[in-house]
């Protein structure tokens, strides 16, 4: 093979060799870097200093005591005629990153027919009531977050947990109408009579609760909870000899909570 032909091969190869990283990395764009996106469902600019929550409670009165124990021994009520759903409003302002203050209002009513137990008329007709409870609860109280709302990246990024337990304690005043309408009879001389009874008060207490707010979307969120308040209240004269009301019981609540 001549050294012409040599050469000629030698620049083709030459030709074909692919060009070095280097060059490849100096011509390929560069990427921007990755950052987290301001419409990600997990961030935050900033964290919460407050929220408000509105949701539904199933109430568990314990619906003891003189009153709810004449009911069930003379009228066919008993404890768990008087559970009941409640509406809830609550407010919480963020006094540190694992501390909040919370006021919250609460309201039900319960409506339940009945009869007395040992008496009927002479026809064999039996004799009917209808009681009716209506109940009202203002707290306020400190709830506190033992791993906290979230963490925060910068100044300017906080990035929320998806779920914060919680423990509560604080202050219950309580309201209630108690009433009953319809037929009686009197412990005397066992005449029936018609009648309309109603007592209503006010009672102080306190409660504890225990939950967990789940996160739906940013500072959208689940909460759930559940809670036992103390409160006693007296009775008004339609209802004397009793020793008063107890208005207690447990509570389990589920609402929405949006973070401001």
């Amino acid at each position: 093979m001549t050294p012409r032909i040599l050469l000629l091969l030698g620049l083709m190869l030459l030709g074909a060799v692919p060009q070095s990283n280097a060059d490849d990395d100096a011509q390929r764009p560069t990427s921007p870097p990755l950052t987290r996106s301001p419409n990600s469902p997990d961030f935050m600019l900033r964290a919460p200093r407050g929220w408000l929550s509105v949701g539904g409670s199933m109430v568990y009165p314990r619906a003891d005591g003189d009153i709810f124990t004449f009911f069930n021994n003379h009228l066919t009520l008993a404890p768990s005629d008087f559970r009941s759903a409640a509406a809830v409003l609550e407010v919480g302002v963020t006094l540190a990153p694992h501390v909040d203050i919370v006021t919250g209002v609460e309201g039900g009513r319960r409506r339940v027919g009945s009869e007395y137990r040992d008496f009927v008329f002479a026809n064999r007709d039996p004799i009917q009531q209808e009681t009716r409870l209506t109940t009202a609860n203002m707290t306020v109280g400190m709830r506190y977050l033992p791993l906290g709302r979230g963490r925060r990246l910068s100044q300017f990024v906080f990035v929320p947990r998806r779920v914060s337990p919680f423990v509560g304690a604080g202050l219950n005043v309580g309201h209630y109408r108690l009433s009953q309408s319809g037929q009686f009879v009197d412990v005397e001389d066992r005449s029936i009579f018609r009648s309309f009874l109603r007592s209503s008060g006010w009672g102080t207490g306190s409660y504890l609760q225990g939950g967990a707010d789940l996160q739906i979307w940013r500072g959208l969120y689940l909460k759930v909870d559940g809670k036992y308040t103390w409160v006693r209240s007296s009775l008004t004269d339609d209802f004397v000899g009793f020793d008063g009301i107890n208005l207690s019981g447990f509570r389990t609540t589920t609402g929405l909570s949006v973070m401001f």
